[in-house]
């Protein structure tokens, strides 16, 4: 049996997060990720919101950034997707919402 490279906290948990998610429906579990794939300026005005199959909605501020994610829905769930190979997310749906959950 050959033995693996130990793996640091930072490489599991990605995957440890799409799990959670994925097994509750809650994707406030992967805020850290969205933060990582969306960065800083899109994530002050968005969050994941919940996990309902293969679609991952996310909650946004102002119908335009929801407009404004629309277009650039292939590319994050591309990345959201790299990040985490148990998420599986086939699509986006945005949500306008009163305040970030």
């Amino acid at each position: 049996m050959a033995l693996r490279e130990p793996r640091s906290a930072g490489e599991l948990l990605p995957d440890f997060l799409a799990q959670l998610a994925r097994s509750s429906g809650n994707a406030a579990h992967l805020r850290w990720i969205w933060q990582k794939v969306a960065g800083p300026g899109i994530s002050k005005r968005s969050a994941p919101l919940s996990l309902e199959g293969d679609v991952l909605v996310i909650a946004v501020t102002e119908g335009t950034w929801a407009a404004e994610l629309r277009k650039h829905e292939g590319q994050l769930k591309e990345r959201l997707n790299a990040a985490a190979a148990g998420l599986r997310i086939g699509r986006l749906e945005f949500r306008e919402v009163a305040c970030l959950p």
